[in-house]
């Protein structure tokens, strides 16, 4: 027995006012003593637990419990009685009730020590926190689970990728992820609106646990475990645990292809749809949950770029491609005006009078950290993210500048040839900005000629033609540069307006062909009749030269020639032009 005096910190209450303190709590109340036996509640207490009063006090508390706690819950007791302490509701464990019909109540609690008539009583008040367990579950289903499809969402996903991952490389086995994105999913939405397109959403990730069901079954010995996860929009991913290779893999990926193959009712009518699938394998692909989603998505991106609706499997070397080409479209921008690029000119030969007729200006790239960067890798990037209209630019300028500074040395002038992109061709407005270049620099435009790529000209006919046009008529001179590559009609020749035009190096490297002579010569002898002058590009042999020249080309361009140089080596050759 504690005596009042030894925990003063506790309250005197006395028996014949009890019951009215207690019905003065709000919340449910029970009084119990240090055998665990309920001697006093509050009303509240009896509707909590459906026990009458009378009924209610004189039970031990851990009849209120389920049966396989109550032990447990006992030796509590007895532990908190030895060391009493006020415990405010949430700080102790919460506690699963027992409703007097069996019925379970969740169950927050808070504890107090109490003296009653100098007797060491609990003042425990529990609270039915059923709701907000309820609401607890509701937003952890929201955080969790995919609201549309029941799936994992990414986050959880992510979690459980993890967990998989670091329990496969503890035990050296490997983890499969297949990663699933609709073919062509924005037109259904488009088309048929946002509720269609969620009931296509609802029936694939239907479909493709469905098809995962069954392939545990078949493959059980296979595959540990799998998991469907709905990745965002209209990606889905699937997790094999513990599959014994990457032929297993693509095995489940081809079945799960096979359920784009019935079309899919949206309510009252159907659309077909398709999936590109991308398979990695860690740890043979990735050594992490993102790496290895990563090289999923880009195994899913290779079949989109292939066609899609087919399984595609991660390629390491088709990986450090796309890296490469990240690498340049983030280093690109601002390139030119960083000092990193540079203009560097090569020889045209006259096939007459064998001497230098012109010079063809290319660009080069020197990235401090990607080394040099072919122009074959960054110009097609350039032309699509539309920086290749600052290089053209600068190109131009660079251009003008060496012609003037040749001038100025006294060396006799010879026309620079300029390539321009299909993107610069599609627009006449941007002729304007060379006339104010070669203008500033105090360059004829005789001197300035442009090269456009025929495949250019074909794509955007009559664009081009005005464009081209309006080059000419502004004093440029403009060549077809890869003819033969773009399968144009030689009438096209005649009706487009250049006065020149480079026979493709194809044509020269297989001119032994006697079809390839036979076109070549036809070439020539069109543009001859139209006053049109050809260059042979791509002469590395003395051979080739030879050949070109007696079909009649009156230039010729190649390594065997020249190759390309800089602006200084390029002027010691005009000393002897």
């Amino acid at each position: 027995m504690i005596a009042h005096e030894d925990c003063p910190s506790f309250p005197m209450l006395a028996d014949d006012c009890l019951s009215e303190v207690l019905e003065c709590i709000p919340d449910p109340a029970l009084v119990i003593d240090d055998r665990g036996v309920i001697e006093a509640v509050n009303s509240e207490a009896t509707a909590l637990f459906g026990w009458p009063g009378e009924e209610f006090c004189g039970l031990r508390i851990e009849s209120l419990l389920p049966e396989d706690v109550r032990e447990e819950h006992a030796e509590f007791v007895r532990r908190y009685f030895a060391a009493p302490s006020t415990r405010p509701m949430g700080q102790v464990k919460r506690l699963l009730g027992c409703h007097s019909s069996g019925k379970k109540i969740p169950l927050d609690i808070s504890l107090r020590p109490i003296l009653i008539a100098g007797q060491l009583k609990v003042l425990c008040c529990p609270r039915d926190v059923g709701d907000r367990v309820e609401r607890e579950k509701r937003i952890e289903a929201l955080a969790r689970f995919d609201g549309l499809t029941g799936l994992l969402n990414r986050r959880a996903f992510h979690e459980k990728l993890t967990a998989a991952i670091e329990d496969a490389t503890a035990r050296s086995q490997r983890v499969a992820l297949i990663f699933i994105d609709l073919d062509r999913f924005k037109a259904v939405n488009d088309t048929y609106g946002h509720v269609a397109g969620d009931r296509l959403i609802a029936e694939v990730a239907r479909r493709l646990t469905e098809s995962v069901r069954v392939t545990d079954m078949l493959l059980r010995s296979d595959v540990r475990d799998s998991e469907v996860c709905r990745f965002g929009g209209d990606e889905f991913v699937c997790l094999l645990e513990e599959v014994p290779d990457q032929q297993t893999a693509v095995r489940i990926a081809d079945r799960l292809h096979s359920v784009f193959r019935e079309p899919i009712d949206l309510g009252g009518f159907s659309v077909g749809t398709s999936g590109s699938i991308g398979v990695a394998v860690c740890p043979d692909h990735a050594s992490d949950a993102e790496s290895l989603i990563r090289a999923a998505d880009f195994a899913m991106y290779h079949a989109k770029a292939s066609g899609g609706s087919r399984v595609s499997s991660f390629d390491a070397k088709a990986h450090r491609e796309m890296q490469t080409r990240n690498e340049v479209v983030a280093a690109l921008p601002g390139a030119s005006s960083r000092g990193e690029m540079s203009v560097v000119y090569q020889p045209i030969w006259s096939a007459i009078d064998d001497r230098i007729d012109s010079f063809e200006a290319l660009v080069r790239w020197q990235h401090p950290e990607l080394g040099s960067v072919p122009p074959l890798e960054f110009i097609p990037i350039a032309e699509e993210n539309g920086e290749i209209q600052t290089i053209g630019a600068w190109v131009f300028e660079e251009v003008c500048r060496t012609l003037s500074t040749w001038r100025d040395e006294g060396r006799h002038l010879v026309r620079v040839w300029i390539n321009w992109s299909p993107v610069q061709l599609r627009d006449e407005a941007n002729v304007d900005p060379l006339l104010e270049t070669a203008d500033r620099y105090g360059i004829p435009r005789e001197l300035l000629g442009l090269e456009i790529t025929e495949t250019a000209i074909l794509e955007t006919r009559s664009s081009s033609i005005q464009t081209l046009s309006k080059l000419r008529a502004a004093g440029f001179e403009v060549r077809l540069d890869d003819f033969g590559t773009g399968y144009s009609s030689l009438v096209h020749m005649s009706q487009l307006p250049a006065g020149g035009l480079k026979i493709d190096r194809s044509f020269v490297q297989d001119f032994e062909s006697e079809t390839t002579r036979d076109i070549c010569k036809l070439v020539v002898a069109v543009a001859d009749s139209l006053g049109i002058s050809v260059t042979a590009e791509g002469i590395e042999t003395v051979e080739q030269a030879d050949a070109m020249r007696r079909i009649g080309c009156r230039y010729l361009q190649g390594f065997l020639l020249g190759s390309p140089m800089s602006a200084l080596e390029a002027s010691s050759c005009l000393d002897t032009a």
